[in-house]
């Protein structure tokens, strides 16, 4: 087992490329790190949040050439990662639109689409080409601490304080 260190506070997601070469991992210290899956255990900051950042994901179906995020400072972000030929890794985009904490941002299967669930009771979906929202979905009770796509990419699972699966 390795232990990658470098995080300066609580880390609170972490997540696997697809080739299972890369490991992302976010923490409230406000940073991103990519580790190489390895006894070294390198890691490059993903730096652009303001607040803690509560979920970092890759993207399903181009190896993981990008990483999403979730943060407290209500964005998601989109960043490229370090490829060979690269020098490193590029933020592409900001997702801004929800008006508290965002806790889960995920891409569809196809990665046309990015769901991003809030503690402002909305589950909000946007395109990541351009970073425009395409919809939202109200929850009026609690809010929607994770989502998941279905494999099909046709809906998305959301778990709620409220107590419920929808």
């Amino acid at each position: 087992a390795y232990k990658f260190c470098g995080h300066s506070d609580a880390v609170t997601g972490v997540a696997f490329s697809p080739n299972g070469r890369l490991i992302a991992s976010c923490s409230r210290d406000k940073m991103v790190r990519l580790w190489e899956n390895g006894v070294e255990g390198r890691s490059t900051e993903f730096k652009g949040h303001t607040a803690p950042v509560r979920h970092v994901d890759f993207t399903p179906n181009d190896n993981g050439a990008h990483v999403r995020t979730a943060s407290d400072d209500k964005t998601a972000k989109l960043w490229t990662v370090v490829r060979s030929g690269q020098q490193s890794h590029r933020f592409v985009r900001s997702f801004a639109g929800h008006t508290n904490w965002v806790r889960c941002a995920r891409f569809s299967p196809d990665a046309d689409v990015i769901a991003t669930s809030s503690d402002d009771k909305t589950i909000r979906l946007w395109d990541p080409d351009t970073g425009k929202e395409i919809h939202v979905f109200n929850e009026h009770k609690g809010f929607a601490c994770h989502i998941d796509w279905h494999p099909s990419g046709t809906c998305i699972g959301v778990a709620t304080t409220d107590k419920k699966v929808k």
